[in-house]
């Protein structure tokens, strides 16, 4: 789950806590200064949480390789419009990964 730190993220991670076992869920959020509160809040109910940094590729290649998800649910964005508009390539790489994409398609096919 990319994007588990927002706030439709959080919803989501409570709803897989009640349908699933913890050791099934693993969540990967851009953590910044809430990263201790986030953990706190929600790391209980899951088997781990990673940081992942949708614009750098190494950060990607990284996490896809030690988690190999079976399923991924992307809800990362950058959803201000302003913001969007002030920084067009980081919003491009949050908002549609391609190198995540790419990273699930070579290191785990059947994702």
């Amino acid at each position: 789950l990319t994007g588990a730190s927002g706030y439709v993220g959080r919803f989501i991670i409570d709803a897989f806590s009640q349908a699933f076992d913890k050791d099934a869920i693993t969540l990967h959020a851009a953590l910044g200064k809430a990263d201790d509160q986030f953990v706190a809040d929600f790391g209980a109910l899951c088997a781990s949480v990673s940081p992942l940094d949708l614009t750098d590729e190494a950060s990607i290649e990284d996490v896809v390789s030690r988690t190999r998800p079976d399923l991924v649910i992307h809800l990362a964005a950058m959803s201000s419009p302003a913001a969007c508009e002030e920084d067009p390539e980081r919003a491009d790489k949050i908002n549609a990964p391609v190198p995540l994409i790419d990273a699930l398609n070579r290191l785990v096919p059947d994702c």
